[in-house]
């Protein structure tokens, strides 16, 4: 029967639409509607369904199924628009270059010392027993006498005890290869201490000259290098007591691939007469020299992973740092432009990757070439160790966010352009995720091409050369797969201004780049074109499509962008799934017109060009909102409980410079936090929050749990039920105010005065007769909560007898065993955890339900009986014990009667049956006409007062 129902289904289909549906119903099948995006005219009902507004459009049937639901609608809407305006002003860092002092400096490319290997008191000891002598003191050795005197000996001289002592010259010789660089500040600090302790006229330190150790005039100099540097030919070893060495021993020099023809260290061994005291502390872990060489030196290990001893061991020194933990060094280093001996030193240590001498391993490796500054990861080998980083080391809980996190710090006074080039690397290295992250990089690339329109417009030809210079070091130190082609191609050009022309092409720039060369070099007559996207699907598919040719600027749209012609565009997908943190998701480079890609749902997409960049998000349908849809191009939404006709458009702020939701009068905004959504709603002057309570179901009364409740129990009235809320509704946060009052109505009868203390001493008629007032001056239908609304909200899904649990102090609200007599401020306790303050006490608050007891049925919207003296109370007050507090008791009184300790809240929903402030209007007692004219009266006399 199927088989043949959809063989007759098919023969139907060719038949008119009424046919086609009436089958479709005769044989149990649903019609999917047709649909097509439409951003002139598209609506999104609160069911879900796509409705397109002109009812000419819909066929004439009489009968016809229920439209099928559909998954939520996106809308995609634009968040932020930005031009990027050419910046032909030099900033203040660029009108001067980086320069090398001496002294640590700010804006300089002098970076932070590297930190001690280790502190004095470590390798002092040793210099003392190895470099020092046995002198004698002044202290008698009582032992030797006596000694002496039992055997019965003549002593010559008196015994006196001996004491290590430093040596009267200390000659230090210093090691100043370039390949020793990362030991340079130690070798120094070691000098420093030991003049200061052994006094400046007693220590000597130099440093040879290799080129001259062959010769017999082999020259000197004085370390470190002050005023004077100039040479010495002398042999100062004769002349000292005791050598100190700081040198590899040719390890560094071996490592780095150097045949050194002029060793110091077989000078050294050479050189130095027999009796001299010699210590040769070594930063490296093994020797290139033959055994008697090595031990001739009197070697000491010289690094922060092994213990010094008192006297050195003469033994073989130990293996090197593993090759494993160089690669990843390097790895780690591969995207930073220049790392330094301190830096390099700070990420050892900081991560715990090895002893010093994985220092002198790096330094020297053959994938590390240096500048005048420090060194960095070869160029050839970049793309190479840069993977490595981020097969092993990318990601959020990587060591990489930790080595750019030292960078930082550690270059943290350098030049500005440094710092801005290693965010363009980190972000290469680590895409952005967050949106502020994303800024940062939009001010990275700014900071350069303001670099490169400097250099094209600087008319001093020093500044102008400076400039250049750093044009070409930034675009050399350029990530490999950097996909800006505007910044490349501007950067290359002033870099090699000169070299390019019709018939000349530098070597050092690749080929590769002459695109962007030649794009760059005519970028003053390029031409602009218009894009637009256009929204294919209600799951947020879009596609850029080419506009024809603008006549005037009202025809480019929020959704239509600017961009070069034959230069595309960059496309980024972000998702925020957890709040307040954006995680790419998909990314295409160099898109062009018929692109097409989708907005996540909850997140947001970036087109980027060289001209702008235009951020869309993708809109669902709020609670808060009915209706969604576009009307002639602009998103709107109709707001529930409010006028039909007054709706939120989604327009341009222009003083927040980004597009938003516009709300109609008296809403100021609609928003949401960690409670959920709130509006605030301007109330003759006063901001009044409302929070948006969504519909569900809950059990209305108290359970038998509360009979044995303390200071009483549940009473006969509380019987428990189901009750279903169907349609959400607002409830304001706070009792109404005394300040609010008197605002609307002219008056305060409060017993207990505040400004922002809830209004009391109000019956159910002055406040029915308030809200009237409110009406007529809002255009909104405000009225009292119903019974079973009022306590969905106090419960706040939760069905103990308070909505934080079932027991009570003056911590959580104000009732009779408060030390404070009357009525608090409407926010004096913490709020539920729906955003509502002051459910529990301070205040009874009126319900607009009749009062009756419950006949213990399920329930729908329930309102209360038709007819009652009574009128519903809520909530408990400052006088009342703790069981009169309780979510579900309940309380009644007539509604013409005032006392000091009643007030109300204001709710906004679906409008009642019967009871509400609207049929209070039109069936007004005389009492409630008297009340409002003599409250008209003293308003008026106050203003003539005034």
């Amino acid at each position: 029967m199927a088989a043949w129902g959809r063989l007759a289904l098919l023969q139907v289909a060719q038949q008119r639409e009424s046919a086609l549906y009436a089958f479709a119903e005769q044989f149990g099948y649903q019609l999917k509607p047709e649909y097509r995006f439409d951003r002139d005219d598209l609506e999104i009902s609160s069911l879900g369904t796509v409705s397109q507004v002109e009812k000419d459009k819909q066929p004439d049937v009489t009968r016809r199924p229920t439209p099928p639901q559909i998954p939520p609608a996106s809308f995609i809407v634009v968040s932020s628009k930005t031009s990027f305006k050419q910046n032909n002003e030099v900033p203040s860092e660029l009108s001067a270059g980086p320069t090398l002092k001496p002294s640590h400096k700010k804006g300089t490319f002098i970076f932070e010392s590297p930190s001690e290997l280790m502190p004095a008191s470590r390798y002092l000891p040793q210099l003392q027993n190895v470099l020092g002598y046995l002198g004698k003191t002044n202290r008698i050795h009582s032992t030797k006498v006596v000694d002496a005197y039992g055997k019965a000996k003549t002593l010559q001289r008196v015994p006196t005890y001996e004491k290590q002592r430093w040596p009267n010259r200390l000659l230090i010789v210093v090691d100043t290869s370039r390949n020793l660089e990362p030991f340079w500040k130690d070798f120094e600090r070691i000098v420093l201490t030991l003049k200061k302790l052994l006094g400046g006229s007693s220590v000597k330190a130099i440093a040879y000259d290799e080129a001259t150790l062959n010769t017999q005039q082999c020259r000197y100099r004085h370390w470190p290098a002050g005023e004077s540097n100039a040479f010495f030919s002398d042999n100062p070893l004769s002349k000292s007591e005791a050598v100190l060495i700081l040198s590899d021993q040719g390890v560094a020099q071996r490592i780095a691939g150097i045949v050194a023809k002029h060793n110091l260290s077989v000078y050294l061994t050479r050189a130095k007469p027999q009796s001299t005291r010699v210590l040769c502390l070594c930063p490296a872990l093994h020797s290139e020299l033959s055994v008697g060489r090595y031990l001739a030196l009197n070697p000491s290990q010289f690094m922060d992973s092994v213990r010094m001893a008192r006297r050195p061991r003469n033994t073989p020194m130990g293996k090197p740092a593993k090759t494993e933990q160089v690669e990843d060094m390097l790895a780690l280093l591969s995207y930073l432009p220049v790392f330094d001996v301190g830096l390099l030193r700070k990420v050892r240590t900081k991560l715990g990757m090895g002893g010093s001498d994985l220092d002198l391993l790096v330094w020297n490796h053959k994938c590390v070439e240096r500048n005048q500054i420090g060194c960095r990861v070869a160029p050839q080998y970049a793309e190479l160790y840069q993977n490595r980083y981020q097969h092993l080391f990318s990601g959020e809980k990587g060591l990489g966010k930790k080595v750019w996190k030292l960078t930082r710090e550690h270059h943290q006074n350098a030049y500005m352009g440094l710092r801005w080039l290693e965010v363009l690397l980190q972000y290469e290295a680590e895409p952005p995720n967050t949106a502020a992250q994303l800024k940062v990089l939009e001010k990275a690339i700014g900071y350069f091409q303001s670099l490169a329109n400097a250099s094209e417009q600087q008319s001093i030809p020093e500044r102008q050369s400076l400039l250049d210079a750093q044009c070409k070091t930034v675009f050399h130190s350029l990530p490999l797969k950097f996909t800006n082609r505007r910044l490349a191609g501007q950067l290359a050009v002033m870099a090699y201004k000169n070299e390019i022309g019709p018939d000349k092409w530098p070597e050092a720039l690749p080929q590769s780049m002459r695109a962007e060369v030649q794009w760059a070099i005519g970028s003053s007559t390029v031409e602009v074109i218009h894009w637009e996207v256009d929204q294919q699907s209600l799951r947020g598919d879009c596609v850029l499509s080419e506009q024809p040719r603008l006549t005037s600027r009202e025809e480019i749209n929020e959704f239509s962008f600017s961009v070069e012609k034959n230069l595309g565009l960059d496309c980024y997908a972000y998702t925020t799934e957890i709040p307040g943190e954006a995680k790419l998701v998909d990314s295409k480079k160099n898109c062009f017109a018929g692109e097409r890609f989708t907005v996540p749902k909850q997140g947001f997409c970036v087109l980027e060009s060289s001209l702008g960049k235009l951020e869309l998000k993708s809109l669902i349908r709020p609670p808060w909102a009915s209706k969604m849809g576009f009307r002639k191009g602009q998103l709107f939404s109709t707001i529930r409980h409010f006028p039909e006709k007054d709706k939120a458009r989604w327009a341009f702020n222009s003083s927040k410079e980004t597009w938003a939701w516009h709300f109609p009068e008296p809403i100021e905004k609609i928003d949401q936090d960690q409670y959920g959504y709130y509006a605030d709603i301007n109330l003759a002057g006063f901001n009044q929050r409302f929070r948006w309570i969504e519909r569900g179901t809950f059990m209305m009364g108290s359970s038998e749990e509360e009979r044995d409740f303390e200071e009483g129990g549940r009473a006969s009235d509380e019987t428990q039920h189901r009750v279903t809320l169907t349609q959400g509704f607002w409830l304001a946060d706070t009792a109404l105010s005394q300040g609010l009052w008197q605002q609307l109505m002219g008056d305060n009868p409060s017993h207990f005065k505040g400004h922002d203390k809830p209004v009391e001493c109000v019956s159910w008629e002055d406040a029915q007769a308030c809200i009237h007032s409110l009406n007529s001056q809002t255009g909104v239908n405000f009225r009292l909560p119903t019974e079973a609304e009022w306590e969905y909200a106090c419960r706040a899904g939760t069905s103990s007898a308070y909505s934080w649990g079932n027991k009570i102090s003056t911590e959580r609200a104000n009732f009779a065993k408060t030390e404070l007599v009357g009525t608090l401020p409407v926010k004096r306790y913490a709020a539920n955890r729906w955003g509502l303050y002051q459910m529990h006490g301070n205040v009874w608050e009126w319900c607009n339900d009749r009062y009756e007891a419950y006949s213990g049925e399920s329930q729908a919207d329930p309102e209360g009986p038709k007819e009652g003296a009574q009128r519903v109370l809520r909530g408990g007050s400052c006088f009342n014990l703790g069981q009169f507090l309780r979510s579900s008791f309940r309380n009644s009184s007539p509604p013409v009667r005032r006392n000091g300790n009643v007030g109300f809240r204001l709710a906004l929903g679906c409008e009642l049956r019967r009871g509400g402030a609207a049929n209070a209007a039109k069936q007004r007692p005389s009492r409630l006409k008297a009340r409002e004219n003599s409250l008209r009266k003293k308003k008026k006399l106050s203003k003539r007062k005034k």
